[in-house]
């Protein structure tokens, strides 16, 4: 595990290495308000087949930022300018990786994540695509997006802890700025993907990243 510091705190990241030793696009990936001590597994794993696919994956250890890893309010605003500041940070050290292909980065983030997501692709030039799962978009954030890259939503139709108007809210304000997005809703489903669902999101995310991160410096590793 690596690690760098923002305003006196450490944040914790984890690389995880395409098989070859080329340069790749890096993705970064942000979890849910669970956090990585209980469900760090899953996100491991997804940002391991991220990896297996071409691409440098970073897992971030944002909640570092407020509160060296537990589960603090996501509502609270402050907390959510120190994530989005962390953010920022763990995109310039994902960039100063010499494993790290020059052009922008992805973020790929799930509920809490996916907010935080959009709302550092509104703000930051860097971010060259972002996937935002079962989340939305803070209010704060509403009249932004000038700087906003293409944006993939993905979302269960019966999403229970955010529910499926924050896609479609999302959606409308994307379309009113011009911006370049795709919305794919899963019908009846609820806040997690599993099984078919889970892999047709992933392929997917794979596909949107290609099309917006990847050139022909970049090949996508077998598997």
């Amino acid at each position: 595990m690596e690690s760098f510091d923002v305003a006196g705190q450490r944040i914790r990241i984890d690389r995880f290495l395409p098989s070859n030793s080329r340069p790749h696009p890096a993705v970064l990936i942000l979890h849910g308000a669970d956090g990585l001590p209980g469900r760090g597994l899953p996100y491991r794993e997804m940002a391991a087949r991220f990896a297996a696919n071409g691409y440098l994956a970073f897992l971030l250890h944002y909640f570092d930022a407020t509160n060296d890893g537990l589960r603090p309010n996501p509502l609270n605003p402050l907390n959510f300018a120190a994530w989005i500041t962390a953010i920022g940070e763990g995109i310039g050290y994902a960039l100063r990786q010499p494993e790290t292909l020059s052009g922008p980065v992805g973020l790929v983030g799930f509920s809490l994540g996916g907010y935080l997501a959009v709302a550092a692709g509104a703000r930051d030039p860097r971010v060259g695509a972002v996937v935002e799962c079962c989340g939305g978009v803070a209010d704060l954030f509403l009249r932004g997006m000038e700087t906003m890259p293409p944006v993939l939503i993905l979302h269960g139709g019966a999403d229970a802890v955010v529910p499926v108007s924050e896609a479609h809210k999302l959606q409308r304000l994307l379309a009113e700025k011009g911006r370049s997005h795709e919305l794919w809703i899963y019908p009846g489903r609820g806040h997690q993907f599993v099984g078919p669902d889970f892999e047709d999101a992933f392929l997917r995310s794979l596909n949107f990243l290609g099309r917006h991160l990847k050139d022909d410096r970049a090949t996508p590793e077998a598997g």
